[in-house]
């Protein structure tokens, strides 16, 4: 069989042959990588000792350490500037002073509440044990921070493990009981 042209590339019946299947395309990439390692290894000849420096930087470099998780019995009070805060660029510290001004609660009451700040959101988590601080928290309007304020939106998330939605379907002559009796299903639980 004689060699095909597409594209302006000409390939062999052993590169377009259906029976290796994708053997061949791994094969192509393999040698290509390859040959880009080999390139890439005659330019940085003159960088070695650079590259072996940058090298051992970035093994050495140590990981950021995950966060605790937020205890599960706790309130969460979540918290979305709406007025260009940024809070990647504020100290931590900051936003809770901010917070705790803003809800009107003393620190010494606040102790046990923890932020959370969700970078990649632009958000403020709010851990809070007690009920009342839950309700001053959510009441927030404005946050002052560096002599500025910034508007803020608030929600209260759903207990770990439940969920809230709507129920179709429900006859006019059913109560509380007999609704709650067909929402719950004893089928796939453990």
């Amino acid at each position: 069989m004689d060699a095909v042209e597409i594209e302006g590339e000409t390939l062999f019946p052993t590169e377009y042959d259906n029976t290796k299947g994708w053997v061949v395309a791994h094969e192509l990439r393999r040698k290509a990588k390859d040959k880009a390692n080999v390139v890439r290894a005659t330019n940085a000849e003159g960088d070695s000792k650079e590259a072996s420096r940058t090298l051992k930087c970035f093994l050495h470099r140590r990981p950021v350490p995950e966060e605790p998780q937020l205890p599960q019995d706790d309130y969460r009070v979540v918290r979305r500037p709406e007025s260009g805060l940024n809070l990647t660029r504020q100290s931590v510290a900051l936003i809770r002073d901010g917070a705790l001004r803003a809800a009107k609660v003393q620190p010494d009451i606040a102790a046990e509440d923890t932020l959370r700040i969700n970078m990649r959101q632009n958000t403020m988590i709010m851990s809070i044990p007690s009920l009342a601080n839950v309700k001053e928290y959510s009441n927030i309007k404005e946050i002052k921070i560096n002599d500025k304020s910034y508007a803020t939106a608030a929600y209260i998330t759903t207990p770990e493990n439940t969920s809230k939605g709507v129920i179709h379907g429900i006859s006019t002559y059913d109560n509380q009981d007999g609704i709650e009796k067909k929402t719950w299903s004893t089928r796939g639980t453990r």
